[in-house]
């Protein structure tokens, strides 16, 4: 694959840093930049009536957004022009495709076929039955199970965001295929330059922090409440929970609201803030706790951007075995695994000087993009290789 080519790289995420996905493939982004690659961006925008036809510049790409007020979900589902007319004018070489619908996938792969681009997916997570309807939970269902068993296979190569993805394709597909989790460019100012809290943390406390939306089947706060209502006599702590509002939370966890008038003050919702502020957060935090519950495909396909975000900013991980947070873990000393409420809470009983010696052992350069940049070349090596194989085997050559 030829370098300073143009790679598109689309799908459901929303530039600038609005969701996890758009730091994922900002990062990658910066990886195929930094190997001589033009990226070009191509995500969604719920929030605004963006413009198909106008570009935006962020962090020196060039970036295009599908305005969902204004086109609906249902056209980006099955809608593929929005692309070619990017595809068409910049000379792309090489598309990424970040969870991309099936429908839109397939026909872009077709495109692709026909026009002799290479085409991969970039996948991070592979979801169950969801919905807030029935209708809606089979539609969902049949798009996945048609992306996930059969057109990702179709790709010329896939990127994995964990070991579960890995060892599935790795078994069933026959294409270049590379595993990077979530990763961040250290070099970024947001790393050393955080935007001041709403709130002041107290460092003669246990500041536990979370960031995020736990949503229905994610993260288990219920959980790590319950444990912190166990020791709210004997430990001088505070919970803060920043990406929704205690109202919000409720909406989602109704049955909880006794919880949390035990714990009282020691659980403080900040709401949605900027990410700088969530940052910032979990640097001056003790350490970063959160559960999932890992008999769930979609926490054990998946991998937790929080988990990344706490170790670039120094700050230790207090989560239990999901996804291939074990593995960094108990081989990087990047925090502690637990099973059992009886040793959180023995662990919780810890001083803060004692959780200010962990985060001393924190290596924050474990996922910076520095550190896969030589594996994501060897991958597009490979998917060229692969495919000049490929087109001599169909000639006869």
């Amino acid at each position: 694959m030829k370098k300073n080519g143009g790679v598109l790289y689309i799908g459901s995420f929303e530039l600038p840093d609005r969701d996890a996905a758009a730091h994922r493939v900002l990062a990658n982004g910066k990886m195929l930049r930094k190997l001589g690659f033009e990226v070009i961006f191509f995500g969604i925008s719920r929030h605004t009536d963006a413009n198909l036809s106008e570009s935006t510049q962020f962090s020196g790409f060039e970036c295009y957004s599908f305005p969902l007020k204004k086109l609906g979900w249902r056209t980006y589902y099955y809608n593929i022009g929005k692309y070619i007319h990017v595809i068409k004018k910049k000379n792309i070489d090489l598309i990424i495709c970040y969870n991309l619908p099936s429908i839109s996938l397939l026909r872009l792969l077709l495109y692709c076929r026909r026009n002799k681009i290479k085409i991969i997916a970039d996948c991070t997570e592979w979801y169950g039955r969801f919905g807030s309807s029935l209708l809606k939970q089979c539609v969902l269902s049949l798009d996945t199970f048609l992306r996930m068993k059969w057109i990702h296979k179709k790709m010329d190569g896939l990127i994995v965001i964990s070991s579960y993805l890995y060892n599935y394709y790795s078994t069933s597909c026959k294409k270049p295929l590379v595993l990077i989790p979530p990763l961040v460019d250290l070099r970024d100012e947001k790393w050393d330059k955080f935007e001041k809290l709403p709130v002041k943390l107290n460092s003669s406390h246990v500041n536990i922090s979370y960031s995020g939306n736990p949503g229905l089947y994610k993260d288990d706060i219920s959980y790590t409440l319950r444990v912190l209502s166990k020791i709210k006599d004997s430990r001088n702590f505070r919970f803060f929970v920043s990406g929704l509002s205690k109202l919000q939370y409720l909406e989602i966890f109704p049955s909880d609201e006794q919880l949390l008038e035990i714990l009282g003050q020691k659980v403080v919702f900040l709401g949605r803030i900027t990410h700088s502020q969530s940052l910032n957060l979990i640097s001056q935090s003790s350490f970063f706790m959160f559960f999932r519950n890992n008999l769930l495909r979609s926490n054990r396909a998946g991998f937790p951007t929080k988990f990344v975000e706490s170790v670039s900013c120094g700050t230790p991980v207090i989560t239990n075995d999901n996804s291939d947070l074990a593995w960094y873990i108990n081989n990087k000393s990047l925090g502690l695994i637990f099973n059992t409420e009886d040793d959180i809470i023995r662990l919780l009983k810890n001083s803060p000087t004692e959780f200010s010696q962990l985060k001393k052992q924190i290596d924050r350069s474990i996922f910076d993009i520095s550190n896969y940049v030589d594996v994501m070349c060897c991958f597009l090596e490979q998917i060229s290789l692969y495919s000049m194989n490929n087109e001599k085997r169909i000639s006869g050559g």
